[in-house]
Parts: C-alpha cells; sequence; structure tokens
C-alpha cells in the first residue's frame, strides 16, 4: 500500500506541474470559451445553427454509446 500511495503522490505533483503550463492555461480558456462561441454562433446564424443541431446530437450519442460500451473492459497498454 505504501508503494501504490508514494506512485500517487508523484503523480498528484506531476499534474500540478502541467497545471501551471502556458499549454495548460491556454487549453482552459478555449475550453471555457466554447459555450459562448456557440451561443454567438446560434444569434448570428439561427438557420445554420439550428440545422447543425441533428449532427451534433448524434456525434454525442455516438460518443456517449462508445463509453457505454467501454465500461469494464480492461485497458491491454
Amino acid at each position: 500500500m505504501l508503494l501504490r500511495r508514494v506512485k500517487e503522490v508523484y503523480a498528484i505533483a506531476q499534474l500540478k506541474d502541467v497545471s501551471r503550463t502556458d499549454q495548460f492555461k491556454q487549453s482552459l480558456l478555449t475550453a471555457a470559451q466554447g459555450p459562448y462561441n456557440a451561443a454567438r454562433n446560434l444569434v448570428k446564424d439561427t438557420v445554420t445553427a439550428v440545422s447543425n443541431m441533428p449532427k451534433g446530437m448524434m456525434k454525442f450519442m455516438g460518443r456517449a454509446g462508445q463509453s457505454i460500451k467501454n465500461i469494464g473492459k480492461k485497458d491491454e497498454s
């Protein structure tokens, strides 16, 4: 158990280091802008935004289905 905890502490330290990088900050900013951009596009071009909704929903449902299928499967790597 001690070895496992030591590895976890090491992993946490690495995650903290990653969160301090400029690339992480830029990615966080980009992710936060996603909902804003979607709302802006909906207002600017309502017809196109509404016509693209079915495609987006199908992608979402496909990913959700794939995630459900993979629950419980072992990672071979």
